[in-house]
């Protein structure tokens, strides 16, 4: 089977407050991680 991949892209804008983009990161992980269907997704960050 060809998993389908996930390309997360992050950047923090100079100038302005820090996001918070590895939480958010881990987040996303985290419910791929609790899918049904994750065997069909792979996620690149």
């Amino acid at each position: 089977m060809n998993r389908k991949k996930i390309l997360i892209l992050t950047a923090n804008p100079s100038n302005t407050q820090p996001l918070r983009l590895n939480e958010e990161v881990r987040e996303i992980k985290s419910a791929w991680e609790r899918s049904l269907k994750r065997e069909q997704f792979e996620i690149i960050v």
